[in-house]
């Protein structure tokens, strides 16, 4: 009854509900998802970083701002296709834009990576630049995998043994 009673009421004021959610703010939205996307993903990776450059806070920065354009361009991708199109179109039309998203995302956190460990690889001993490398070849993985619990690490000590050696991250 109650229901039935609102419905009238907003039909006879000529109220006519929320306004659509589309053009602009869907991806005002997405961005506000990529940006905070960023940070959850980002501070984790940043506790393992901050071992190895002083600078290393960028990186949750860095991130945020790598996802929000990466989930932009995921929507537009994701919007791009009319409703009444084949499946296989949509499927492609969402897997390139996911390409280019991971894309610019990758560009964005390969710039900013080099840039933070530049300065701190100058002064380091090569055995700590060998630990660096391996963790940075693990959290590129983890950046890229996003679902990934493991991270093969290959250095000089495990290619004599001719094993692989798996680091776990939780």
């Amino acid at each position: 009854m109650i229901p039935g009673a609102v419905a009238a009421l907003s039909e006879s004021s000529g109220a006519s509900g929320p306004p659509p959610f589309e053009g602009p703010m869907v991806y005002a939205a997405a961005a506000g998802m990529g940006l905070t996307l960023g940070v959850i993903l980002g501070l984790p990776q940043w506790l393992q970083l901050r071992a190895y450059a002083r600078r290393s806070l960028r990186w949750v920065g860095a991130n945020a701002v790598a996802w929000a354009a990466g989930m932009v361009i995921i929507f537009a991708g994701a919007g791009s296709t009319p409703a009444n199109a084949p499946v296989g179109l949509v499927i492609a039309v969402i897997a390139a834009a996911c390409l280019c998203a991971g894309l610019v995302v990758g560009a964005i956190h390969g710039l900013i990576l080099i840039r933070i460990l530049k300065p701190a690889t100058e002064t380091m001993s090569s055995k700590s630049r060998r630990k660096l490398s391996e963790n940075v070849r693990c959290l590129a993985s983890m950046t890229t995998a996003r679902q990934s619990v493991f991270c093969s690490v290959h250095t000089e000590e495990t290619s004599r043994r001719g094993a692989e050696r798996v680091i776990f991250r939780e």
